[in-house]
């Protein structure tokens, strides 16, 4: 169960505002996209070991003047643990989402700027922690600079912006390549510093000063791409794709290397009259994307298990502490 609540850090497309976005999620239209997820944590030294997680269902996204409406449907899910090698996802089981996730497919709203990026993110009041964390990230990647981006420009440019995401302000730099039957629209982010992934630690002492200089151990990157198409006199997203990772190289690269990565892919299979329009009953509104570790409403300490369970330090440091002896 508890593979399948795993936040994912990336997903999918587009957008935006005004004239721009109704010519990419067109009014009264439904676009449904064949979505596959893939998180993948593991090492590379000394030996390629990983725990793999596959999700795969589909995302519907609604026009709501000036948002867009988004429900994730018939997610199913796939685990692996083990040595590394190519084609887990072919030979992994796959099994329905518990009920346990059903958050997961909870509609959320997202509110933009005039510029297309990302305002507002508006959620279910009782949704739990590890869903609303998987919308946001869903919702980062549903931002694009429609002021800058020409889409039916001849000529390839390119531009640099500060766009926000699950870990706070990033610099976004975008290549647009006009093709014959297409547009490529590539985006990459970059982080100053990785320090904003560090949210949060559990520690049993009060920290002292260490004259030892700060290391960074963490790189991070993250890139899209989509291809739009003209299709009837408007712009559609036929394909997204979505990248990243945390490396880690702690100990000065001496000890073990260790990463996460994270691939979304989703495809255009249909777009069909809008039968049933998506609506939040009771609105939780979130003015920034940043992820969440810490649940208010218990105890303030980080939440490790997104949700699902109660971190309780004064049990865990004890164990943790025996362990390490």
């Amino acid at each position: 169960m508890g593979h399948c609540t795993t936040a994912i850090l990336f997903a999918l497309s587009v957008l935006s505002f005004a004239s721009a976005h109704s010519t990419l999620i067109q009014h009264g239209k439904e676009f449904v996209y064949d979505y596959k997820a893939l998180v993948k944590a593991g090492t590379i030294i000394p030996a390629a070991y990983a725990s793999e997680f596959y999700l795969h269902g589909k995302l519907h996204l609604q026009h709501g003047y000036p948002s867009l409406f988004a429900q994730l449907s018939d997610l199913k899910y796939k685990v692996h643990n083990g040595e590394d090698h190519y084609g887990h996802e072919h030979e992994a089981v796959e099994f329905p989402l518990p009920k346990e996730a059903e958050d997961l497919l909870m509609p959320f709203k997202i509110v933009y700027h005039k510029n297309g990026q990302v305002k507002q993110i508006v959620t279910e009041k009782h949704q739990k922690i590890y869903a609303r964390n998987m919308h946001k990230a869903i919702a980062a990647m549903l931002q694009m600079n429609v002021e800058k981006v020409n889409l039916d420009s001849d000529k390839a440019h390119a531009f640099m912006t500060d766009e926000y995401s699950i870990y706070g302000k990033t610099v976004a730099a975008y290549n647009v390549l006009p093709k014959t039957d297409r547009l490529v629209v590539q985006k990459m982010h970059e982080m100053k510093s990785t320090r904003p992934i560090y949210q949060s630690m559990i520690i049993s002492t009060s920290p002292s000063y260490c004259e030892a200089h700060y290391e960074e151990p963490m790189s991070h990157d993250s890139h899209q791409y989509y291809v739009i198409v003209k299709q009837d006199g408007y712009h559609i997203v036929k394909h997204m794709e979505s990248t990243g990772g945390i490396y880690i190289y702690p100990f000065q690269a001496k000890s073990e290397a260790e990463y996460v990565l994270i691939n979304v892919t989703l495809n255009l299979v249909d777009i069909v009259p809008v039968q049933k329009a998506f609506q939040i009953t009771s609105e939780h509104v979130d003015e920034d994307l940043t992820y969440q570790l810490i649940d208010p409403s218990v105890e303030d300490v980080p939440d490790i298990m997104n949700g699902r369970r109660t971190v309780d330090k004064k049990q865990y440091i004890p164990v943790l502490e025996k362990n390490d002896e």
